[in-house]
């Protein structure tokens, strides 16, 4: 490869890294993908906890004297979960929001 071929590869791999709206479309998409696996790692979850909140099922894998204290966990670790998703979500928009297109320009030299 010559360097004028890498310059314009360079080049054009900042400018399309530099689309703002590209950019967004990718984390939307990504975030988006990101939401489906969260929430199907959710249902898993939660059809888990149900199966494990009946006593006799419980009590078969695991010490009967651990249930109620087991039940507070897995209640305040669901809610937790879901703090940090909205945390999350929270901090993506952020991101997304804070960088003016102004201050993700190509440099002169690289046009």
């Amino acid at each position: 490869m010559d360097s004028l071929h890498v310059s314009a590869s360079v080049r054009d791999s900042i400018q399309s890294l530099l689309d703002l709206k590209r950019l967004r479309r990718v984390s939307d998409s990504n975030a988006v993908r990101l939401h489906a696996r969260i929430e199907d790692l959710d249902i898993q979850r939660d059809r888990l906890a149900s199966m494990f909140m009946e006593r006799t099922v419980f009590n078969a894998f695991f010490p009967p004297a651990e249930y109620e204290t087991q039940m507070t966990l897995w209640t305040t670790m669901a809610g937790q979960t879901e703090q940090f998703r909205m945390q999350a979500d929270q901090m993506r928009t952020e991101i997304l929001m804070a960088a003016p297109p102004a201050a993700l320009s190509c440099p002169d030299n690289l046009k």
